[in-house]
C-alpha cells in the first residue's frame, strides 16, 4: 500500500516537472526531479525492507518448526523421566521398608525430580536461543549497523548521485520537449494565426500562473512594483525568524490575489492563439513559503 502511494507521488512529480519545464520554470522542474529522486530511493529502501521481513518471517517459521520438534522432545523425555521417577521410587520405598531409612530420605526423591526437570528446562531454553541465533531472529545491533563516520560518506555519496540522477532527467527533459515542439511546430504551421512577432512598445507581457496572459501599460508597474515589494520583504522578515509561518503565507496569498486582481482589472487578455514572449511571472496565490522565496528572491519579480 505504501509502496503504491509513492509511484503514484512518483509519476504526480514527473508530470509536475514536465509542467514546470513547459512554463519555463527551471527551479521547480529541479525541485520536482529532486523530490521525485527522493521518492525512488525512498521505494528502493521499502522494497529492501519488505525483503529482509520475508527472509525473517521464513526463518522464523523455520525456527518456529524446530521449536517445536524440541519442545515435544522434551516433553517425551519429561514423561520418561516421570516414569522412571515412579519405578524408582517404588524401589526406593520397598528398601526403605525393609531398611528402616524412610523418613530421612522421604524427600530425597523429589529433590532429584526437580533439579532434573529444571535441567531440562535450561537444556532447551539454551537450545532454543541457539536455534534463533542461527537463523538470524535475534540481532547484534551494534554489528549490523555502520558506524557515523560511514553513514556520513554513505549519505553524502547518495546526494551526489541524486543530483546528477536529476541533471540527467532534467537535460533529457529538456531535449524531449524541443524534439515534441520542433515537430509540432512542423505540422501546425499553416493552422496557427495571429502570431505576434514584434512586442509592442510601452507595453509589457504578465503571465499569471493558470490564468493566461495579459498586456498591461508599462506606466502601471509602479503599482505592481509596490506590491511585489512589499512581498519580498514578508519573506526577508520570515527568513530572519521575525514572522510566525501561517501568518506569512496568509499575506503572502493576499498580496499576490492583489497583484492577479490589478492584472487583470488593468490589463488586456491576450488570446491563446497569440504566441507572445512573457515579461513578468506571476505565480499562483496557493504557491508555498519556500517556492516563493525562491521567485521572489533578491528584488521580487520586477527587477
Amino acid at each position: 500500500m505504501q509502496r503504491a502511494k509513492l509511484l503514484a507521488n512518483v509519476n504526480t512529480l514527473e508530470d509536475q516537472a514536465k509542467r514546470s519545464l513547459l512554463s519555463n520554470r527551471e527551479y521547480l522542474t529541479k525541485l520536482a526531479l529532486e523530490r521525485k529522486n527522493a521518492l525512488m530511493m525512498q521505494v528502493k529502501d521499502l522494497e529492501s525492507q519488505i525483503s529482509g521481513i520475508e527472509k525473517d518471517q521464513a526463518k522464523l517459521e523455520d525456527a518456529e518448526r524446530r521449536l517445536s520438534t524440541k519442545i515435544q522432545e522434551f516433553k517425551t523425555r519429561k514423561e520418561i523421566i516421570k516414569a522412571e521417577y515412579s519405578a524408582a521410587e517404588a524401589q526406593v520405598k520397598i528398601k526403605e521398608n525393609i531398611t528402616g531409612l524412610s523418613e530421612e530420605f522421604s524427600d530425597v526423591g523429589n529433590i532429584l525430580n526437580r533439579v532434573e526437570e529444571k535441567t531440562e528446562n535450561m537444556k532447551a531454553k539454551a537450545q532454543a536461543l541457539d536455534e534463533m541465533i542461527d537463523s538470524g531472529t535475534l540481532t547484534d545491533f551494534a554489528s549490523s549497523y555502520p558506524s557515523s563516520k560511514d553513514s556520513d560518506i554513505e549519505s553524502e555519496l547518495n546526494k551526489i548521485s541524486s543530483n546528477q540522477a536529476v541533471e540527467e532527467e532534467l537535460k533529457k527533459m529538456k531535449n524531449d520537449l524541443q524534439t515534441n515542439a520542433s515537430n509540432t511546430a512542423e505540422k501546425n504551421t499553416d493552422p496557427i494565426k495571429n502570431v505576434e512577432t514584434k512586442v509592442k512598445e510601452n507595453v509589457t507581457i504578465v503571465r499569471i500562473s493558470g490564468g493566461g496572459q495579459y498586456e498591461i501599460d508599462n506606466n502601471l508597474l509602479t503599482q505592481i512594483n509596490n506590491i511585489d515589494d512589499k512581498v519580498v520583504n514578508i519573506l526577508k522578515n520570515h527568513s530572519n525568524g521575525q514572522s510566525n509561518h501561517e501568518v506569512v503565507k496568509k499575506e503572502l496569498k493576499e498580496k499576490l490575489e492583489e497583484i492577479t486582481s490589478f492584472i487583470k482589472s488593468n490589463g488586456r487578455p491576450i488570446m491563446d492563439t497569440d504566441i507572445v514572449k512573457s515579461n513578468l511571472y506571476v505565480p499562483n496565490s496557493d504557491i508555498s513559503v519556500e517556492e516563493a522565496q525562491n521567485v521572489f528572491k533578491d528584488e521580487g519579480i520586477i527587477k
